[in-house]
């Protein structure tokens, strides 16, 4: 998992990443979580995911930034929350709370339709 960690967060950023081990223990326990739930995490469990993941994103990132570049690499609904329903965090981070519940909504409707798979919707 370190490598997939490590591979997602270098995609968006374009630079190695060095992970603490606290830090990257916290997202392995996350994505954990994804795997051994099948997709379906409650809201905690999908929060602390995204938490956890912006925990280990670079350090130049805006945490709205981090917040969408992981949501769209993990459950695949950022752009859709971001151009379907006009919250968009990237460049807001006050629309960071907001963001994240209308995410977890379009997920847990995709997860209960059948049309999520690991790394976003099908």
């Amino acid at each position: 998992m370190e490598k997939q960690l490590k591979e997602i967060i270098e995609k968006f950023s374009g630079e190695p990443v060095y992970l603490p081990d606290d830090q990257l223990n916290g997202y392995i326990e996350s994505l954990a979580n994804v795997v051994y739930t099948d997709g379906k995490l409650d809201f905690k469990q999908f929060k602390e995911t995204i938490d956890n993941m912006v925990a280990v994103c670079p350090k130049g990132w805006r945490k709205g930034q981090a917040v969408f570049n992981m949501i769209d690499a993990i459950f695949g609904v950022a752009r859709e929350v971001q151009f379907g329903c006009g919250i968009d965090c990237f460049y807001n981070d006050d629309a960071i709370d907001e963001f994240i519940e209308k995410s977890y909504q379009l997920y847990w409707n995709h997860i209960t339709k059948g049309d999520f798979v690991e790394g976003g919707i099908s």
